[in-house]
């Protein structure tokens, strides 16, 4: 089951007259608000907002948005560079079940017209069925570097340092430092997570050297975008294994269904398992455990 997902995206003029048209024509019900309009379809809501801003929001929403891609409705809006560069982001961060995974991804300028036309955009917006076939084409176009922190170990750096933004650093920072190894470019860019200082430090010697960008929607560069398809690719194979692993379907996110399935892991596997599965700082172990014992 998928997780809930809350997106953002722009869309007016003749596009959302396609929307409306769309959503008609699907026997969806469209109710006029203060600000715009509401719907729903599927598992997913839908609230427009006169400024232009579209949310989806659901267990759909990014097989929604998918869907208003492939339409022409939803554009990427990319803005080509003139410089190769490192995007790095992660996966698995809010995801209670399942590794941390930070991905880095090499982009060339001639390789982005390529990318563009295979569909990489934010993967937020892409279902999972086309993030892992999306990703399996990038892994062969692009330079990219995988750090798979599994949950066990997840515990471990957490109980070390003290702080997720940390352990994010630690491992964006060797995400760069393995690429630069056979890619000597001079930029890396990644999504800002925490004080900018915690990734700074965490770089070693060639990373040091690089100029090195951190900003919020990093993901709006196409090499943070193939990085973040590239990293979600691999956290949905990594938490599949842990469910074939524990034969219990181990759901993304930290939902309700979630805290049922910890609950079933530490009936069949011992409270342990928990160690072995999840991020265990976070207040679902809690939810988990104190459910068990009432």
């Amino acid at each position: 089951m998928s997780q809930v997902t809350n997106i953002t995206l722009s869309l007016s003029g003749a596009d959302l007259e396609k929307l409306k048209k769309f959503l008609t024509e699907l026997g969806v019900e469209l109710k006029a608000t203060p600000y715009g309009f509401q719907a729903r379809h599927g598992d997913s809501a839908l609230n427009w907002y006169d400024s232009g801003k579209l949310v989806l929001q659901g267990r759909e929403a990014a097989d929604l948005a998918e869907e208003l891609y492939l339409m022409g409705l939803v554009k990427t809006g990319w803005t080509l560079k003139s410089e190769p560069r490192i995007g790095v982001d992660e996966s698995g961060k809010g995801d209670y079940f399942g590794p941390l995974v930070t991905a880095g991804a090499v982009v060339i300028p001639e390789q982005e017209p390529q990318l563009i036309r295979l569909g990489v955009r934010d993967s937020k917006t892409i279902s999972d069925y086309t993030i892992k076939q999306m990703s399996a084409e990038l892994e062969k176009i692009v330079p990219h570097s995988k750090v798979v922190i599994g949950p066990k170990k997840y515990n471990e750096l957490h109980l070390k340092m003290k702080n997720v933004n940390r352990v994010l650093a630690w491992a964006h920072s060797r995400a760069i430092e393995n690429l630069l190894e056979k890619n000597p470019v001079k930029l890396a860019v990644s999504d800002q997570f925490g004080d900018e200082s915690y990734l700074r430090r965490a770089l070693l010697e060639k990373g040091k050297r690089i100029k090195l960008i951190q900003r919020p929607r990093g993901e709006e560069d196409l090499a943070v975008a193939c990085a973040s398809i590239i990293a979600r690719s691999e956290f949905l194979f990594r938490l599949d294994q842990l469910s074939r692993q524990f034969e219990i379907e181990l759901p993304k996110g930290a939902s309700e269904q979630v805290i049922e399935a910890g609950k079933q892991l530490v009936k069949k596997s011992g409270a342990e398992a928990l160690d072995q599965a999840a991020k265990t700082h976070f207040k679902t172990t809690l939810k988990i455990i104190g459910r068990m014992m009432d």
